[in-house]
Order: C-alpha cells, then sequence, then structure tokens
C-alpha cells in the first residue's frame, strides 16, 4: 500500500515542532519528552499508541511524515527531489524530540550528502557494536565539515548554526553515553 505525502502545511495531520505534538482535536498540544526514560506514561506514548501518522517539522525545508508500521515501530519518510526516503525510527517508547529533530535534519540533508551518508551509515550501523544513529550523525558531520573546509572558511551565520548543531549532537551522544 503506498502512502500518500501532504504537503508539510497539511492542517489534518498532527503537526509537531520542536518539543511539541499541535492536534487539530482536543487536547491540542501533547509534550514530545527530550529523553527515552521521560516517554513512559506520557499522554505522547499514549497517542502514540493509538494513532499512526503525524508529521515533524524542524523549519522550513526540514521535516517529514511518520508512519507506523503494522509491526508497531515507526519510520520517518519524506519524498526530496522526486526521490522515497525512509529512516527507521523505533518504537513508540523510543521516540522523543531530540531523535525527532535529528531524523529531520538527516532526512533533509541534499541528495549527495544524505545518498552518500546512508550507504555509510549502513556500513556503520552493521558494524560490530552498531552505533546509534546520534553517533553515525556525528561521525558524517565532522566528515562533512572536513570536506568542505570548515575550518578555512570565514564563519557566517549557516556554518555557525552547523557547528552548533555538530556541538549538539555531541552532546547528545553524550548524554546517550552516560545512560547506558
Amino acid at each position: 500500500m503506498a502512502h500518500i505525502f501532504t504537503p508539510p502545511y497539511s492542517k489534518t495531520i498532527p503537526v509537531g515542532y520542536d518539543n511539541v505534538l499541535n492536534l487539530p482535536f482536543d487536547p491540542y498540544r501533547i509534550h514530545i519528552p527530550h529523553s527515552p526514560e521521560h516517554v513512559l506514561g506520557t499522554k505522547w506514548l499514549d497517542w502514540l499508541n493509538d494513532n499512526n501518522r503525524f508529521r515533524y517539522i524542524v523549519r522550513w525545508g526540514v521535516w517529514f511524515s511518520a508512519w507506523k508500521t503494522d509491526h508497531g515501530y515507526w519510520t520517518a519518510q519524506r519524498v526530496f527531489n522526486g526521490r522515497h526516503r525512509s529512516e527507521y525510527l523505533g518504537e513508540s517508547q523510543h521516540l522523543t524530540w531530540s531523535l525527532l529533530r535529528l531524523a529531520a535534519v538527516n532526512i533533509s540533508f541534499p541528495d549527495e550528502v544524505y545518498w552518500f551518508d546512508k550507504s555509510h551509515s549502513r556500513n556503520l550501523k552493521s558494524s560490530p557494536g552498531g552505533r546509534g544513529a546520534a553517533s553515525v550523525t556525528l561521525q558524517l558531520l565532522d566528515e562533512y565539515l572536513v570536506t568542505r573546509g570548515f575550518n578555512g572558511l570565514p564563519q557566517t551565520t549557516e556554518w555557525e548554526g552547523l557547528a552548533d548543531f555538530r556541538n549538539w549532537v555531541a552532546q547528545s551522544v553524550a548524554d546517550m553515553s552516560e545512560v547506558s
């Protein structure tokens, strides 16, 4: 069964921005927890268990539609430049706003980065002692910054934003390591 992808401004399905899921019906807003240990027993988990799709938007151009499979796990999906992209998100109890944000950024990379990184991340995930998405993203960000000459270019708002995001991913990896 093919899914019909609606534009990011759709008012017919719930839309998440940052750490809030906005619903077209009561209760209208549900908080999305930051870390997995805060998901159990929340309205967010209840909503995920009872529903099968939503859209998550970080900013214009950085978004995805989330779909729950028949097996109970979620995937991020998006058509970008005419090609379908899909990323595994996990089971409902593992969906946090930091994971959703990371997935939105990953699935929204330009074609040359996304498809190159997709083949690299398959290799990293299948390596012994497989690594989580945040660790893979951190490595890919470092490779991206090095190949684009990050240290040799004058500081711009875009580069500062990318550096801030890289630092945020690094902190997420550190936080996850402490929990494990």
